[in-house]
């Protein structure tokens, strides 16, 4: 009853797609997973991409200490570059994707430049808890 219900509501059209749906469901809900599980993996690898990036940032300026303003590492990132190379190293997986993306993209200095700006990355720098500076070996 309620198939006949339905498929008065959808129109000939619209039987015909659900027909297709109907023969071909284990593919297609396949391919949604697939699409999915392809997407969450992008955005984790941003998000791993961003925390070794910062890290790198972290241990290049932890001995000037004390707290900075975005704008001064904003200035500091001009002058000495972003280290890009630690993001594209943070994982294996190839596509990334930022936190809004509905299509990944291979993983590429270029990309990462893109989904991560050195203005953002000096807010996000600028937001962290100041890391002690580290100490240097005591002899005995």
């Amino acid at each position: 009853m309620v198939d006949i219900f339905t498929r008065s509501m959808l129109g000939p059209w619209g039987q015909r797609l659900l027909d297709f749906y109907l023969a071909n469901s284990l593919w297609i809900n396949g391919l949604i997973l697939l699409y999915f599980a392809i997407l969450f993996l992008s955005r984790w690898n941003y998000r791993r991409a961003q925390a070794a990036i910062l890290a790198g940032l972290q241990v290049r300026y932890a001995a000037t200490g004390g707290r900075k303003s975005a704008r001064e590492i904003g200035g500091r990132l001009a002058q000495d570059g972003v280290p890009w190379e630690e993001g594209l190293r943070a994982t294996a997986w190839p596509l990334i994707a930022g936190p809004r993306a509905i299509v990944p993209r291979l993983k590429t200095a270029r990309a990462l430049q893109q989904l991560l700006p050195p203005d953002a990355l000096a807010a996000l720098y600028a937001e962290q808890p100041a890391a002690p500076a580290p100490r240097e070996k005591q002899s005995k």
